[in-house]
């Protein structure tokens, strides 16, 4: 102990100053790690509006808007961001009323919103020369404690690109949110694993949080 106290000396530090100094840098970085305790992480973007935040990588191409181009709300709107390299990747959200999709007898609310919005896709693709095709039979899981289902789909461009994604719904509050995610791995192979896929899809899912 008596080498330790000399060294200090030596660089000018007394023990108890040494001591004060440690706590006083402790209580500095306690208070500044309590303040962003909420932040995202670094090379993250947090979106955080309209009553829900998802958090994705930095570096993306963010886009927004509605299907009809109203101005967004706590009831309607849309959030995406894209991402190419030598693949492609694009994790869009829908949120909207739950009352905006008629839901008919022999289906759920769930049912009817996937389906509303794979069939608009399929239209989309038609009109671009693209051919949109999805798995009718939806799995069910859950999100954050709320029922939810989800679909695969397949986008197979002229050109021989085809990409593959899952979308997925679920009701908060009352509110319907979708979210979903396009993929291609590698645009020489456009061949994507479908256990990939699902692991990519669902941590996605888990940053984004409705309160």
């Amino acid at each position: 102990m008596s080498n330790i106290n000399e060294s200090l000396n030596n660089i000018g530090l007394k023990p108890k100053n040494l001591l004060i100094t440690l706590i006083v840098v402790g209580v500095i970085t306690g208070g500044n790690l309590w303040v962003h305790r909420n932040d995202a992480p670094l090379g993250t973007v947090q979106y955080s509006e309209f009553g829900f935040t998802f958090t994705h990588e930095s570096g993306g191409y963010v886009f927004t808007g509605t299907d009809l181009g109203r101005t967004q709300s706590y009831t309607e709107g849309s959030y995406g961001v894209d991402f190419e390299s030598e693949g492609f990747l694009e994790i869009g959200i829908y949120w909207f009323s739950d009352e905006l999709v008629p839901v008919s007898a022999d289906e759920s609310i769930l049912e009817a919103n996937l389906d509303m919005k794979l069939e608009a896709w399929e239209s989309i693709g038609e009109s671009i020369g693209a051919q949109f095709s999805y798995d009718s039979n939806f799995v069910s899981s859950e999100k954050d404690g709320y029922d939810m289902i989800y679909a695969l789909f397949e986008l197979d461009f002229q050109d021989g690109i085809d990409e593959t994604g899952i979308m997925g719904v679920w009701q908060c509050g009352e509110r319907i949110f979708i979210m979903y995610i396009r993929y291609i791995e590698d645009y020489e192979n456009s061949q994507t694993d479908i256990l990939t896929l699902t692991e990519m899809w669902k941590r996605q899912l888990n940053q984004l949080k409705c309160h």
